[in-house]
């Protein structure tokens, strides 16, 4: 019902005050509301237009991104370290801390080397060792170092990215007739004169299948003792030898741990003082520990040889190439200089040019062994520090090269003591505290 008022027509009475004071609100909420509305449209249209101009912006500015360890490219402000990586044991290379250091100091000093770097933007020389095989190879695989000293092992297993530049010579190795690079080293597992083996193939004269049989039978015994785990002279190819030709390690378990010593040194002289009967080293090592003949027959006995490796390589990344790179054409003779005629007391440690193809076919030997060697259940570095055989005081601080003086009759593994002071002939080296 609607009251109209006879003084002011215009003006409603009661109930139309209140319908009106609702209409009102209506349309004050109706156009608030179209306001917020109009007000949230602005401010996503604000940020489509911020996020379409950051995006443009971003298109226009060259990208700038930190040069990674494995890109050669490096940018034009920047500069890095030309980067060395190296094991701290278990390859070629003697005190490889101290070399390494030596070795940096040697390329700083040659300004045809430095020339080189500069050139291509590098500052300086930066040395990162690696003290575990299994970094060395994460390392290696990312491209990491662009100069490394490292296993024939390793470079077969991870080195893609990486050419060999040189490669090591020991005693012992050498480059097959007829070719012109490449160095080539073989195993060998030997018994010493106080082994029971030692004493039986003497005194039978055994050939044959009968040698192999004692031979077979001693080595399923053991212990034998090996250089280290990733060694290839020392433990993988003496390993696969084994199990190639008798099963042991396979099929035929050891019925005693394996004894790792660190050294090809160290295994000739577990071995021979009689704290293992058996061993496998390189095969030159032998020799430079007994060079005489007949008193190297008298203290071990040669079993097996395993097959042709190559030797430690010294890798460059494949851009670095001295064919197509300043610095690997500058690198390479300093290398040389540096190695075979600089540096003194070595153990007999040359470099000589590699051979790419050496390293291809030792890396297919590793992949159709990949079953066998899983089987042989490679120790890691922690286990094998365990089965390192406690030293004797004879046979502690002693130089690699050191000449040793068998007993006058070493069928008599008691006659073997008297023999242990000549390991100790050698002033002790001290070594330096970290």
């Amino acid at each position: 019902m609607m009251l109209i008022s006879r003084k002011n027509p215009g003006r409603w009475l009661w109930p139309a005050p209140r319908f009106r004071r609702r209409c009102i609100l209506k349309e004050i909420d109706g156009g608030r509301s179209l306001m917020l509305s109009i007000a949230h449209f602005l401010r996503l249209a604000y940020l489509a237009v911020l996020l379409t101009l950051a995006g443009f912006l971003l298109q226009t500015i060259p990208a700038q991104t930190p040069s990674q360890p494995g890109n050669a490219a490096t940018t034009a402000t920047a500069s890095r370290p030309f980067n060395i990586g190296f094991l701290t044991e278990g390859s070629d290379f003697p005190r490889p801390q101290q070399l390494m250091e030596e070795l940096s100091g040697a390329l700083q000093k040659n300004p045809n080397f430095v020339s080189a770097l500069r050139s291509a933007n590098y500052s300086g020389i930066t040395l990162s060792p690696c003290p575990d095989p299994r970094e060395m190879e994460q390392r290696l695989g990312i491209g990491e170092f662009d100069l490394a000293l490292t296993t024939a092992i390793i470079y077969a297993r991870r080195g893609d990215a990486y050419t060999p530049l040189l490669q090591t010579r020991l005693p012992g190795d050498f480059t097959p007739p007829g070719r012109q690079t490449g160095v080539l080293r073989r195993g060998v597992i030997f018994a010493g004169a106080g082994s029971k083996l030692f004493q039986t193939l003497r005194a039978k004269h055994a050939a044959g299948p009968e040698r192999d049989a004692l031979i077979k039978k001693a080595l399923t015994q053991g212990p034998i003792a090996f250089t280290w785990a990733q060694n290839a002279a020392g433990y993988i190819f003496p390993r696969l030898k084994l199990a190639h030709d008798f099963g042991i390690g396979t099929q035929i378990p050891f019925a005693q741990s394996p004894l790792f010593c660190g050294s090809d040194a160290e295994v000739v002289k577990t071995v021979v003082s009689g704290i293992a009967p058996l061993g496998a080293c390189r095969k030159g090592e032998i020799a430079t520990l007994l060079p005489d003949p007949t008193l190297r027959s008298q203290c071990v006995e040669e079993l097996l040889e395993t097959d042709l490796f190559p030797t430690d390589p010294i890798l460059v990344r494949q851009e670095f190439a001295p064919a197509h790179s300043t610095i690997g054409s500058e690198l390479k003779p300093a290398l040389r200089q540096f190695f075979n005629v600089a540096i003194k007391n070595s153990g007999g440690l040359l470099l000589a040019d590699a051979s790419a193809d050496d390293y291809v076919a030792l890396s297919r030997i590793l992949q159709q062994g990949t079953s066998v060697l899983k089987e042989l259940e490679l120790p890691t570095p922690e286990l094998a520090a365990s089965l390192k055989p406690k030293p004797v005081a004879a046979l502690q601080n002693t130089s690699a090269t050191s000449t040793v003086v068998p007993a006058t009759h070493p069928l008599r593994p008691e006659l073997l003591k008297p023999a242990l002071p000549s390991f100790t002939n050698t002033p002790k080296r001290r070594e330096k505290k970290s």
